[in-house]
């Protein structure tokens, strides 16, 4: 399991929780806000312009998605989206210097 990302700002720690082996889904992740809320199924997706977030989705009766947990304000997601990304960065560098998969 990947080390534990901790942002001051938002007391936020994130966790790499598994990489899928194939598809544009990178990582799923788990944060953890303040200590006192979890937010699981983060995904990081490769897009056509480089890695984004995704945070957990539901599809609704007409077939669109909607995101189930999100941050409200844009300072907010700007920080939650690095954090998740930089967590993501250090587990893949760990994992290259260890020769470890993490795919489950």
């Amino acid at each position: 399991m990947a080390k534990t990302n901790k942002n001051a700002e938002m007391n936020l720690q994130v966790r790499v929780n598994y990489e899928p082996e194939q598809g544009a889904t990178k990582a799923v992740c788990s944060a953890t806000l303040y200590g006192t809320f979890a937010i699981r199924g983060i995904r990081v997706v490769e897009g056509k312009n480089g890695l984004f977030v995704q945070m957990p989705q539901q599809k609704d009766a007409k077939g669109n998605y909607h995101d189930l947990a999100f941050p409200v304000t844009a300072e907010a997601r700007k920080e939650l989206h690095g954090a998740v990304l930089a967590a993501y960065e250090q587990h893949i560098s760990q994992r290259q210097n260890t020769g470890m998969s993490m795919s489950m």
